[in-house]
């Protein structure tokens, strides 16, 4: 790293460390002292760590802003009755919420059967902290706790499916 910024896969980007896991905060994501309009005046402290109940509204409220649109007070309760907290990840910028990723537990048909699949939706991280590892972090500790369930495919509802090729997903159908 060189005045925060190191090479990576042919592009100049902030260097980052991201903790995967209910540890002590120890990620540090972006740029260093010296601040300036384009956010470069501070070293963020990212923590990946399952969603608990209590911080729903929140949660939700945070992967709609990232999405584009306002959630409804009255869909709460719905949407709150089958999601699956322990299966879901949120980041944190100290004690703020800024990255979501909904994982979810489905049956699959296959020829000859049916198998596990993870699905993934929920996911978005706010403006604010876009590019610098947050999205990557929160995908990659939900494919290892996939990995740790047994599950061989994880499926993606995904508002723009071009982002998420870089992660290994691909189109499965056309609607």
């Amino acid at each position: 790293c060189f005045r925060g910024l190191s090479l990576h896969q042919g592009r100049w980007r902030g260097c980052r460390r991201i903790v995967l896991g209910d540890a002590r905060p120890r990620a540090r994501l972006g740029r260093r002292a010296g601040s300036n309009a384009r956010g470069w005046g501070r070293v963020m402290e990212i923590t990946i760590r399952t969603a608990l109940a209590e911080e729903f509204d929140a949660f939700r409220t945070v992967a709609a802003t990232a999405l584009g649109f306002e959630p409804y007070a009255e869909d709460t309760p719905r949407t709150a009755a089958y999601f699956e907290f322990p299966r879901s990840f949120a980041a944190y910028d100290g004690s703020r919420l800024v990255g979501t990723l909904g994982g979810y537990s489905m049956t699959l048909s296959v020829p000859g059967g049916t198998m596990k699949m993870a699905g993934t939706s929920f996911v978005g991280v706010q403006a604010t902290h876009r590019r610098r590892g947050v999205l990557r972090a929160l995908i990659d500790r939900h494919f290892a706790e996939v990995r740790e369930g047994g599950e061989a495919i994880v499926g993606l509802w995904a508002s723009e499916a071009a982002i998420y090729g870089r992660f290994g997903y691909g189109l499965a159908a056309h609607s």
